[in-house]
């Protein structure tokens, strides 16, 4: 029986306790709606996009159907028999019809080859059939910067939140949150099963859970969901937080980072976007709402097909989709497209990143922006293919001499110093990436530009005399050097000296004109290291990476401008910025000068140590370039250009044993290879007046009428230099004045 004190005492114990409650409640309140507020605003940051050039086809300009073909797929593109949507192509045999997704190409664009039985130039027309400058694709995307997970901002088709809906929140219009029904049918069949067979979370509980990013199995954490789901219905609405759960649930991981919402789940699984997927696609998507690592199509493809088809079931069962669609989607294979590997690019994000660094930029600051990269996926594939086709066809070859272990890089760098492709070795591996790191010896590839610097200095030209002999050099150590030599001659015209790779040739020229000069032409074409001038710089003793090298060359075929090589073409950040960062290629040699030198390195390809590369290049596309090897065949070099690529190739090995290779036999062919699956132009000198193509025979120098079947050499020499001259091959019988020019530079035959 109560007391009026002990009545008394009872209430105030339960006031207390009713205080004391509430204020816990909407303490706990307080910290989920902080917790959620936090939440809310980071989840709209998305990592940094690295993205490559896009593919363009130009009206009249080269054409492969297949690389075309090749850079649809990549991108996701669907052959079909008509093209009724963005996304889809139509090849038959060399035309190819594009439905392009662009919004402003929401026509169709044909290309077809005009003439392909001898060149292979495209045609671009639409729909209509007027012609067009240039079909240009959307650029591949490469992979991502930042610490953010993967997610997409896209459209989201009807079809897939209407099945949604049915499958994981049917009620989802008419509850405040927490579905209490739900619930409790979820717990009565969990009961009847005695195991977990249903779950009654409502999509805001769901999307709570994300925001709240708590996986703890405990009342407590049950009871923040529940708190936060109501506090995100009144504070979004049913249509905000619809749009962020499709925004923000977990459908996977891609580059160890989870990938949010529908959008980027079609992207991660179909490399499309979500517009773009069909009824079995979506019902998939939805499928792995339940669970991604248990239903991963591509471990447990069984199982996510099983539950790819209970979800089409409940959604026929529910009116979102007619019985027949059902079975006919449930008929469907699993469509999952092959995972793409990031390791291909992995040096490209390497040297990305350096070159955000040195901007100014760094990855965590730079949520949602796209980075526009200079890469070209078809080159980077190519280049790849080459490397990995050619060390397997050298270890064929040389198969008694070469020990397993055989390396090999390639720097493709444009004109503009560009890096179109880095390739680290024969498989895309994510280590060290030995195009950009791996510095070795350049042997012979130094010779260029001693005698670039011979040519600048006016006292020579390509046709001029250079002593071979042998010739001691005292040393500052008090040792004597006496550089040995292949080549037998006492004297050789500059340009057959430069193409049979003479080293006492190169180094009486280099001593002639003074180490000084040439580390000076070195660095004025881009060298960025110091260098000790020691002799045996002129025999390449200079340690570089291949896109050093490649940049080197470039400097070569561009006339003389010096280029930084870069990876990272402009920044667009979230807010609309566009930052622009590459360096703009500026003069640093004659280009005459450079001309004449770049001449000779065709000479060198075409009657020199380059010439086994020639095989696999057409006969009327001519490059120039140079083979290097260093110490007992450890390094194998071959750096040359075309009209708008300048390419290094490095074979060796990486724990430095030697080989049987050298510049001409491991190198040349490789580079040939890469050349020719690129369809490298051939190079042609840029204007430059008072140039005259002269043909010189090869041992005197002397001027000849013609090629004589094949014993001259051809030069670019300056109009006013006197130049002895034969009306005849040899011998020469009479010499006289030099005759008319023969060809001004610029028309080269």
């Amino acid at each position: 029986m109560f007391t009026r004190g002990r009545l008394l005492l009872a209430l105030f114990t339960g006031l207390a306790l009713t205080t004391v409650g509430g204020a816990m409640v909407v303490a706990r309140l307080d910290a989920v709606e902080r917790r959620l507020e936090a939440a809310l605003v980071s989840a709209t940051a998305s990592p940094a996009r690295l993205y490559a050039q896009p593919y363009t086809v130009r009206t009249h300009g080269a054409y492969s159907p297949h690389t075309l073909e090749q850079e649809l797929q990549r991108l996701g593109y669907r052959a079909v028999p008509q093209t009724p949507m963005p996304g889809t192509y139509v090849r038959d045999g060399a035309t190819v019809r594009v439905h392009l997704r662009r919004a402003q190409d929401e026509v169709e664009t044909r290309v077809r080859v005009v003439h392909p039985d001898r060149d292979s130039r495209a045609e671009v027309r639409d729909a209509d059939g007027r012609l067009r400058a240039a079909l240009t694709l959307e650029p591949f995307e490469l992979g991502a910067l930042g610490p953010y997970p993967d997610r997409r901002a896209e459209p989201v088709p009807t079809q897939l939140v209407a099945m949604l809906l049915a499958v994981e929140d049917r009620r989802f219009e008419r509850h405040a949150g927490i579905d209490v029904r739900a619930v409790a049918r979820a717990a009565w069949r969990n009961l009847r099963a005695g195991r977990i067979v249903e779950g009654g979370s409502t999509v805001s509980q769901q999307l709570a859970r994300t925001l709240l990013a708590d996986s703890r199995r405990t009342w407590s954490r049950k009871l923040d969901e529940a708190l936060a789901a109501g506090l995100l219905e009144r504070r979004l609405g049913k249509r905000g937080v619809l749009e962020r759960y499709l925004d923000e649930v977990y459908l996977g991981e891609r580059e160890g980072r989870p990938v949010r919402g529908f959008a980027a789940g079609a992207r991660h699984w179909f490399g499309r976007p979500l517009g773009e997927l069909d009824t079995a696609e979506l019902a998939l998507l939805v499928a792995l709402v339940r669970g991604p690592s248990y239903y991963h199509p591509a471990r447990a493809p069984e199982r996510a097909r099983a539950r790819r088809d209970h979800v089409l079931r409940i959604a026929a069962t529910a009116g979102v989709l007619p019985d027949d669609a059902a079975r006919a989607a449930a008929a469907r294979p699993l469509g999952l497209v092959a995972p793409r590997s990031s390791l291909a690019w992995h040096g490209v994000r390497e040297r990305v990143l350096r070159e955000l660094a040195g901007a100014g930029f760094e990855p965590a600051a730079l949520p949602s922006a796209a980075v526009y990269t200079t890469i070209r996926p078809w080159e980077q594939d190519a280049a790849q293919a080459a490397i990995a086709d050619g060390l397997t066809d050298l270890e064929r070859r040389f198969a008694t001499r070469v020990a397993p272990g055989l390396q090999a890089a390639v720097a493709v760098v444009g004109d503009d110093g560009a890096i179109h492709a880095l390739v680290g070795g024969r498989v895309p591996d994510a280590g060290f990436n030995r195009a950009m790191d791996a510095r070795r010896p350049i042997g012979s590839l130094v010779k260029p530009f001693v005698f670039l610097a011979a040519l600048d200095s006016g006292g020579y030209h390509p046709a001029s005399l250079v002593d071979t002999l042998a010739h001691d050099w005292y040393l500052d150590d008090g040792r004597v050097w006496r550089p040995a030599d292949a080549v037998q001659a006492p004297a050789l015209p500059l340009v057959r000296a430069l193409a049979e790779s003479s080293n006492r040739a190169a180094v009486n020229v280099g001593a002639d004109v003074g180490l000084a000069s040439v580390l000076d032409t070195l660095h004025a074409l881009g060298l960025e290291r110091a260098v000790r001038p020691a002799p045996a710089l002129l025999l390449g003793a200079l340690d570089l990476s291949p896109l050093e090298v490649a940049s080197l060359y470039a400097g070569l075929a561009n006339g003389g401008q010096r280029v930084r090589p870069y990876a990272v073409e402009r920044v667009r950040t979230a807010d609309g910025g566009d930052h622009g960062l590459p360096t703009t290629p500026a003069p640093a040699v004659a280009r005459g000068t450079v001309h004449e030198l770049a001449h000779m390195l065709v000479q060198t390809v075409e009657r020199g140590t380059g010439r086994p590369l020639r095989r696999w290049l057409p006969a009327q596309v001519r490059v120039g370039g140079k083979t290097g090897t260093s110490s007992d065949g450890r390094d194998a070099w071959f750096a040359g250009f075309g009209q708008r690529h300048a390419i290094a190739v490095w074979v060796g090995r990486d724990d430095f044993r030697p080989t049987p290779l050298d510049g001409a036999r491991g190198a040349a062919p490789l580079w040939g290879r890469v050349a020719h699956a690129l369809q490298i132009e051939g190079w042609e000198p840029l204007p430059a007046p008072g140039l005259v193509a002269y043909w010189i025979d090869r041992d005197t120098g002397i001027v000849v009428p013609d090629a004589c079947g094949g014993l001259a050499m051809q030069v670019l020499v300056a109009r006013e230099v006197p130049l002895p001259w034969s009306g005849t091959c040899l011998p020469a019988m009479a010499l006289g004045p030099v005759p008319a020019p023969l060809v001004v530079a610029g028309a080269v035959p």
